[in-house]
């Protein structure tokens, strides 16, 4: 605090777990010996605040205390993704989210356009002042939703749909309308994010389709990939700067290594098969061209 910094971190790591095995933690139990360390601490560190806090990340195996709980004012939750911020409202003074807005590991953009415009009025309701989420983006895919989700937490009631035309607009020009149909497109295969009786926010992606590219082509139909692929083409027919060209085809790029891939999963179905195709000559130049093609890419 001493230095500047505004929050002092007592997140729990990811992966292995290292509880306390004190015989005063021990009898409290965990994560309850957890938050009183949690408490101790705010405690000992209150004269700082305001504006220095203690962090805790809501995330494993502190996610979910069994006893009430009711945190010092100084302390400040980042609560992930999977965690309720309906509940940990009545926890905690100060809560942020954590999320998971994946662009790295999806085949497919994955561009949860009805979930962020949900996310943002639950953030404003339950008070939420800052949001951290795992991006790693593939600009091509991810640019309009990462700029479209960073101007919400300014402007919760922002027409989104506007927000899309005006970034494809100024990033591909002529294309721009094209494009815009690119990303709804995608944007509608992750509607079934958002649970509208829910009272939190909704996950950015699906976690159980990431880093798995067999569960992602079997939620896309090969009308959706063609579709796609017609809306980049006529993009590119539209352009003719060349910067806008060249960010169209950054997306075409990407997206033919995404077609190759979808491709080769279903070249790999057939060949696997109870009752495989006769026709495996086919097969086989099919594969050695999309494999071909993915070594390009």
């Amino acid at each position: 605090f001493a230095s500047g910094a505004l929050v002092f971190s007592l997140g729990i790591n990811d992966g292995l777990r290292v509880q306390c095995e004190c015989a005063e933690c021990r009898k409290a139990g965990w994560p309850e010996s957890y938050y009183r360390f949690v408490s101790r601490v705010a405690d000992a560190v209150k004269d700082q605040y305001p504006p220095r806090m203690i962090g805790v990340l809501v995330y494993g195996d502190v996610r979910h205390p069994r006893q009430p709980l009711r945190l010092p004012e100084n302390v400040y939750c980042n609560v992930t993704t999977g965690s309720k911020i309906s509940e940990w409202s009545k926890r905690a003074s100060h809560l942020g989210s954590y999320g998971y807005f994946y662009g790295s590991g999806f085949l497919v953009p994955n561009f949860p356009l009805k979930a962020m415009v949900w996310n943002a009025g639950q953030y404003a309701r339950h008070g939420v002042l800052g949001f951290y989420a795992e991006t790693y983006p593939v600009w091509a895919f991810d640019a309009p939703k990462v700029y479209i989700q960073s101007r919400l937490f300014w402007d919760p009631k922002m027409d989104v749909e506007a927000a899309l035309d005006r970034f494809c607009a100024a990033a591909y020009g002529p294309g721009g309308p094209a494009m815009a149909r690119f990303y709804r497109l995608w944007a509608s295969q992750a509607d079934r994010l958002v649970d509208p009786g829910g009272d939190d926010p909704a996950p950015l992606c699906n976690m159980s389709k990431w880093r798995n590219s067999s569960v992602q082509c079997k939620a896309v139909a090969p009308e959706t990939m063609q579709a796609a692929a017609a809306l980049l083409d006529e993009a590119a027919g539209a352009v003719r700067a060349d910067l806008h060209v060249k960010r169209v085809d950054m997306v075409k790029t990407h997206f033919g290594l995404s077609q190759a891939l979808y491709n080769l999963n279903f070249i790999v179905q057939d060949t696997f098969e109870a009752q495989p195709r006769k026709d495996l000559a086919s097969v086989f130049a099919a594969l050695r061209r999309e494999t071909e093609i993915r070594r390009q890419m």
